[in-house]
C-alpha cells in the first residue's frame, strides 16, 4: 500500500493506528486507499511486530482430576470473554523416571 500512494510503510503504520503525527491529507489518502484494498489489521501480526504477546501460561501437575481441570476451564473463559482471539492448548509432558 505504501507503494500506491509514495508513502514510507511507518507513515502507512501510524495513520491506521491513528497517530498524530500524521497530517489529515496523509491520513485521508492512506484510509482511502486502504478501504479500496479492503485492508484489515491483523491482530497476530501486530502482535509479532512489536515483540509482544498477551500470553498466559498456567502450569498444573494434572489434568485428569476435577480440580485442576476445573480451574483451568475457568481461566480460559474468563480470558475468552476479555480477548475474542483466546485459544489454549494443553500438552502433556511426561518425565520419565530415572532410577
Amino acid at each position: 500500500m505504501s507503494l500506491v500512494r509514495r508513502v514510507s510503510s511507518a507513515t502507512v503504520s501510524r495513520a491506521l493506528r491513528g497517530h498524530s503525527n500524521v497530517s489529515d491529507e496523509t491520513r485521508m489518502r492512506i484510509e482511502q486507499v486502504a478501504n479500496e484494498l479492503n485492508y484489515r489489521p491483523n491482530a497476530s501480526a501486530a502482535r509479532l511486530a512489536s515483540k509482544t504477546s498477551a500470553g498466559v501460561a498456567l502450569v498444573v501437575p494434572a489434568l485428569d482430576g476435577w480440580y485442576f481441570s476445573t480451574v483451568m476451564a475457568g481461566v480460559e473463559s474468563a480470558l475468552s470473554a476479555e480477548d475474542s482471539n483466546c485459544s489454549s492448548t494443553s500438552r502433556v509432558i511426561s518425565r520419565l523416571a530415572t532410577g
